[in-house]
């Protein structure tokens, strides 16, 4: 199951099916794309609702996910399904991907950006202006809307890949700290999400190759 990024407020299952087409089939798996509702007309917590809603029909139909994966707001979703299956007691996943993930919504986003060696297509503003329009006033230390500061013990291996350059950096490498079984892939040079050129970019195409491998090896029987 492949949730897409897009800040909660932008995206959709089209805008990135290519991207979790590529992932399925270095991966020997079936993509499944849930669509679930943007900010700022369904603020927090629409996404997460509908991200765990969509998990839980899969389970229903007797087609539980093998893996989770997704980018930048996706990734943080996917975080948070898999929180939700593990305090709920729902067949968890063998394996997750995440590609750049947010996995703190508190914090100084100014000062992030500007730690950054290079963050590359996502300017600080707009950075400010999608955490406002999603969360409307509601607790960004909130583990429901930041997974890294909730309880990541007992949850999948998980890879995960980020640029060194980007604001998101520091969440991926406080994830792969906190996480028990987390492989942290870093790549320089490269903006956020660089994956999503694959098929025209040769970065891009190595990069998903290895998450392939990544969850071909842990989703076997």
């Amino acid at each position: 199951m492949y949730l897409h990024g897009g800040g909660f407020t932008l995206g959709s299952p089209r805008t990135h099916a290519a991207l979790a087409a590529h992932i399925a089939r270095a991966a020997g798996l079936r993509a499944i794309l849930p669509r679930y509702r943007l900010a700022p007309e369904h603020p927090f917590p629409a996404a997460r609702d509908d991200a765990i809603a969509a998990y839980l029909s899969l389970i229903k139909a007797g087609t539980p996910p093998v893996a989770l994966a997704g980018d930048s707001a996706g990734g943080c979703l996917a975080l948070l399904v898999a929180q939700h299956a593990r305090d709920t007691g729902l067949p968890l996943p063998r394996a997750m991907a995440l590609i750049g993930p947010i996995g703190d919504l508190s914090g100084d986003i100014a000062a992030r950006f500007a730690s950054a060696r290079d963050g590359m297509l996502i300017p600080p503003v707009w950075a400010d202006r999608i955490r406002a329009a999603y969360l409307r006033g509601h607790d960004p230390a909130d583990p429901a809307a930041s997974p890294l500061l909730g309880d990541l013990a007992g949850l999948p291996p998980t890879l995960i890949q980020a640029s060194t350059d980007e604001a998101l950096a520091d969440d991926a490498r406080r994830l792969a700290a906190a996480l028990d079984h987390a492989t942290l892939d870093l790549w320089p040079g490269l903006p956020h999400v660089w994956q999503i050129h694959a098929g025209r970019a040769p970065a891009a195409d190595r990069a998903l190759a290895g998450i392939g491998a990544f969850l071909r090896d842990h989703v076997r029987p």
